[in-house]
């Protein structure tokens, strides 16, 4: 697993995609990939919204390349990795 740094861009702001999380913060996930720690921040930081109104077409500022830029940091050590010595003795515990 790898760790991201997830920094929303201070021009995509006023963006109305902004509305639909109550996060707009700096944040960092753990994932395998950036595209997937995008998900999971959307996922985590995303609020409920009618169906009907119109924020409901709007998509997560999280998935949009334009709103956020994504940094990769230093591996985690969280999550199986095969190559590391000893990792076939706990892929069964």
């Amino acid at each position: 697993m790898s760790k991201f740094l997830l920094i929303p861009i201070a021009d995509g702001m006023p963006d109305p995609a902004w509305s639909l999380s109550w996060h707009a913060e700096p944040c960092e996930i753990v994932a395998e990939t950036p595209e997937l720690a995008r998900r999971l921040a959307a996922g985590r930081f995303t609020v409920a919204v009618h169906p009907g109104k119109p924020l409901a077409s709007l998509g997560s500022p999280w998935l949009d390349r334009r709103l956020v830029h994504v940094q990769p940091l230093e591996p985690t050590g969280f999550g199986f990795d095969p190559t590391r010595p000893g990792a076939q003795n706990e892929q069964h515990s």
